[in-house]
């Protein structure tokens, strides 16, 4: 079975496709029946996607199904559809969508854990946009359900940041929205030579600021790039603007002199084209992340030194990535207490994509980048602290579910719907 990545990669007793919603009933009430592990797969990008003998892996890649309705403008979509898929679609039709930055990641498991891409300044998280779920419950008498604004509202608060601990998410319907021609997307990428990292820092620190960011979100990267054995600073934003306002947001950067540059029009469909060269499966690699208020330049600065750091001490580990990601908080912000997503304060999350040859060099490799997110969080009191949900798994819920009462909440709806912890045991 294909996964993003080999790390603690196991073999189960069995791995079930089923090909529709009544094929997945029926293997979760025979697993809870016979007292069988289950794990769940969909796009197959999750650490945890794994099992070992004795477990089942239930993957849903078969059920690809899809529907647009443009009238109403929602897209109905299941867990095997990809995000590349689901973008191609939605441009044909006249719109975006909130998808994964990447071509092979499922949508349904990307919502499930927020939610983040290129349209959070504008329309806020993708759980701002689920309308309703069907979920198979662990429990026979419960069947499957419909959660929305109308039914199972407490579920559909759960599913929005937590849903793939509370039972099998087997369709969303989410909103989709009109796409101007004129807004774009235009992206913009700068590659710049490292010894330019304090000037580009500073650069930063202007464009990922301010009402611009709303319509002009983005990133910066240190790595090497492909073909190249030392690294460099990757700076790209997606403009949904005209090239004449895009042009002076990247005023600042322009000015330090780009060693390249590549600036075209993107169809929406093509929108994850740019991280291929991250997306593809197998290897020992890891990505995770922490929250933080704002893009700090001092702190990118330091990424370079994480980066140089690692390769002189853990030479099998070559191939990594640090990353920020900037977006206004404008159309997050409004959802606040809609969903478990709890970061509506958290506008840049700094990404680290571990890539190493053996799993010794990628354990070392990844307590040097924990120590990286504690100086980056040291600024900020320990309510403040954030995980992103989908990155991490273990004990530290206060900081993957933050805010007063969130992770009581999830527990207690945890007990309702999944007491057994059929669904893994986090919550209880």
């Amino acid at each position: 079975m294909s996964r993003w990545t080999d790390v603690n990669k196991q073999t189960p007793t069995a791995i079930l496709q089923p090909a529709s919603e009544l094929d997945v009933e029926k293997i979760v009430y025979k697993a809870v029946k016979a007292k069988i592990p289950i794990i769940i797969k969909s796009g197959g990008n999750s650490p945890w996607s794994t099992i070992s003998s004795g477990g089942w892996i239930i993957d849903l890649s078969l059920l690809s199904n899809f529907s647009l309705d443009t009238q109403n403008q929602t897209a109905t979509i299941q867990p095997g559809v990809l995000s590349k898929t689901i973008n191609v679609a939605v441009q044909e039709a006249g719109f975006c969508i909130q998808s994964p930055g990447s071509a092979k990641v499922s949508c349904v498991g990307f919502l499930l854990g927020g939610g983040s891409s290129y349209l959070n300044g504008l329309y806020g998280m993708g759980v701002d946009s689920l309308v309703s779920a069907r979920v198979v419950t662990a429990y026979p008498e419960e069947g499957t359900v419909v959660c929305s604004e109308e039914e199972n509202e407490e579920l559909l608060w759960a599913i929005k940041g937590a849903g793939q601990f509370f039972g099998v998410v087997t369709e969303v319907t989410m909103k989709m929205y009109p796409l101007k021609e004129e807004e774009g997307p235009l992206s913009w990428t700068m590659v710049f030579t490292t010894d330019k990292m304090k000037e580009v820092a500073l650069a930063l620190e202007e464009v990922s600021k301010g009402e611009q960011v709303v319509r002009s979100p983005g990133l910066a990267m240190v790595m090497a790039m492909p073909g190249f054995r030392k690294p460099g600073i990757m700076v790209s934003l997606i403009h949904f603007r005209p090239e004449d306002e895009a042009e002076k947001i990247m005023a600042p950067l322009l000015e330090l002199d780009p060693a390249q540059q590549i600036k075209k029009v993107v169809p929406w469909g093509n929108m994850t084209d740019s991280a291929d060269m991250l997306a593809g499966h197998g290897g020992i690699k890891t990505l995770h992340s922490c929250g933080m208020k704002e893009f700090d330049g001092k702190k990118f600065e330091k990424s370079l030194e994480l980066w140089e750091k690692i390769d002189k001490e853990v030479p099998g580990a070559k191939g990594c990535a640090f990353i920020m990601n900037w977006f206004a908080l404008d159309g997050v912000k409004i959802k606040e207490g809609t969903s478990a997503w709890s970061h509506r304060d958290m506008g840049v999350w700094s990404m680290h994509l571990i890539s190493a040859e053996d799993e010794a060099s990628h354990n070392a490799a990844v307590e040097l980048s924990k120590e990286y997110f504690d100086m980056c969080q040291a600024d900020l009191q320990k309510s403040e602290k954030a995980l992103f949900p989908n990155h991490w798994r273990g004990k530290d819920l206060d900081r993957r579910f933050r805010g007063q009462g969130t992770v009581k909440r999830l527990r207690v709806l945890k007990e309702l719907w999944d007491p057994e912890g059929v669904f893994t045991k986090q919550f209880l």
